[in-house]
């Protein structure tokens, strides 16, 4: 439920943020020239529009590929501490096996014991 309360809210948020940046640029007087000739009024906000759009588009890409170095970085070191506690956990095998082994032989000796029927132990008949 809060997942998509939070979706929500953020997809909101965004058409929010963009209709505000749309009607800012169509406020602003920019200066915008194609092939020499000065773009004025609709086609001037139309290309900052565009502009804006494909440096959202270039911003989200550089995000996403930055996020998947990241993962990408985050496994590898994953991988490398697993590497590295193992390699600890085989060192140091022959003092904890002793313990080990006393904490298994106590887990038995305190283990509780059902009261099993011996109708229990037949498969059912069919």
């Amino acid at each position: 439920m809060f997942k998509k309360a939070f979706l929500w809210v953020l997809i909101v948020a965004t058409v929010l943020l963009l209709l505000g940046y749309y009607f800012g640029a169509a406020g602003v007087h920019y200066s915008i020239t194609v092939n020499g000739e000065k773009m004025h009024g609709f086609p001037g906000v139309a290309l900052v529009t565009g502009g804006l759009l494909a440096a959202g588009l270039a911003v989200t890409g550089a995000l996403a590929l930055a996020a998947l170095v990241f993962a990408g970085a985050s496994m590898l070191l994953l991988g490398a501490f697993a590497i590295f506690f193992v390699g600890l956990l085989c060192v140091l095998s022959p003092v904890w096996a002793p313990v080990a082994g006393v904490a298994v032989v106590i887990a038995l000796l305190v283990r509780k014991r059902s009261n099993k029927k011996s109708h229990d132990a037949d498969p059912p008949s069919y």
